[in-house]
């Protein structure tokens, strides 16, 4: 979703691709209306958290890093979300081997990282086991890693979850699951204030839907060989 292209020295990636059209049209649409500033995208990197404190303090106009949408985030952090434009499940990894589709997970210890809805994943899947968070995927897919004699879980969206495994080379070694009937969708955040803005960026990604430039995007970023972003931002 998000890579640094070295060569070029820019970010590139599913959501920076997506992220330049949403901006194409906002610039098409102020000139429709008369404007004379030109309007150009600019990229601020963030953490996770301050990420979404960014929208809602309007230091940036919008916010676009695989965000899964929901009315908890929206309310915490003054946010409104776009339409969806992209649609994974949440899955756990183990390093056990367990041919059972629905195994005991109740009292275990799981992985997550901080601020990601995988908490409540996790919470529901452990009940009273103990889910731990890390500041980010690194450190909590390396902590996976570290302590797999104890048998530890690991929550993520599915996409991620193999993409950052296959990285790690343990896509062997670990038996990954899909946790199916809990859509995790991706939205575009902006502050609720901005409603004029919401309605462009939902425009915007009507249209990349009915021209199929998203699922091209898929096509090209997530179902390609993983290691056309072997350098990932986050």
């Amino acid at each position: 979703f998000l890579c640094l292209d070295e060569e070029k020295v820019k970010l590139t990636g599913f959501d920076i691709e997506v992220a330049e059209q949403v901006a194409e049209a906002i610039r098409d649409e102020v000139k429709r209306r008369g404007g004379e500033k030109f309007i150009r995208h600019n990229f601020i990197l963030f953490d996770w958290i301050p990420l979404l404190q960014a929208v809602q303090e309007n230091d940036v106009d919008f916010a676009i890093s695989a965000i899964t949408r929901n009315r908890e985030r929206e309310l915490k952090y003054s946010l409104s979300f776009s339409d969806p434009y992209y649609k994974t499940n949440p899955s756990y990894a183990t390093f056990e081997k367990n041919s059972d589709d629905n195994p005991i997970l109740t009292g275990r210890k799981a992985i997550v990282i901080e601020g990601t809805t995988s908490f409540d994943v996790a919470k529901q899947k452990v009940g009273n086991g103990t889910v731990q968070e890390e500041a980010n995927w690194f450190v909590a897919f390396n902590k996976f890693r570290q302590s797999r004699l104890e048998y530890p879980i690991i929550f993520d969206d599915d996409t991620f979850m193999r993409y950052r495994l296959y990285r790690m080379k343990l896509m062997k070694e670990v038996d990954i699951k899909k946790i199916d009937g809990q859509d995790e969708e991706y939205g575009i955040a902006v502050n609720y204030k901005q409603q004029d803005l919401l309605r462009l960026i939902n425009e915007s990604l009507s249209q990349l839907k009915k021209n199929r430039f998203l699922d091209r995007l898929e096509d090209k970023w997530l179902k390609a060989a993983p290691e056309r972003c072997l350098k990932e931002v986050g």
